[in-house]
């Protein structure tokens, strides 16, 4: 996620001072602000992808063997905009300095990354491959919600506006 992680230099500071002065409620604040912005950001920019992904693949590379990646490309995009939209957050536990509890997020991840690969590739090939990254994405934004929430009482996601 490389624009999360321009996001997550930027705020990063921000993040490590807040917590430094023990403002949780103004660190709850920021984080779901930059949450909803990423959202707002993404959600159009993957939307217009979408639509646009078919015809480059179709009119501008013209070769009948790009277009399985198609639907490889719509399999990847709801795991690329919730990884997308909490990506910036991946940092919070280091920077708490719950360096434990990142390394248990990490391997977890990369686990899960590893059977559903050998698994899912079995037996969907390519598309299965697409899959595991896809549920892997989401698996990671649901696990740094998880912990950040539980080691630092901070909700990422907000159904209230």
């Amino acid at each position: 996620m490389p624009g999360g992680s321009v996001v997550q230099l930027n705020v990063n500071p921000l993040v490590s001072n807040l917590w430094e002065k023990k403002d949780i409620i103004a660190l709850k604040k920021y984080t779901q602000k930059i949450s909803k912005m990423m959202f707002l950001i993404l959600l159009p920019v993957l939307s217009v992808a979408a639509v646009i992904y078919p015809f480059f693949v179709r009119v501008i590379m013209n070769n009948s063997s790009y277009m399985e990646s198609i639907p490889v490309f719509y399999i990847l995009l709801p795991g690329v905009l919730i990884l997308g939209v909490y990506y910036f957050a991946g940092g919070y536990l280091s920077m708490a300095n719950f360096l434990n509890v990142a390394l248990k997020n990490l391997i977890i991840v990369i686990l899960y990354n590893a059977l559903s690969c050998i698994l899912l590739i079995h037996f969907a090939g390519f598309y299965g491959a697409a899959f595991s990254t896809c549920s892997t994405f989401i698996l990671t934004a649901l696990l740094i919600h998880y912990f950040v929430k539980k080691k630092m009482g901070i909700s990422l996601i907000s159904i209230r506006s």
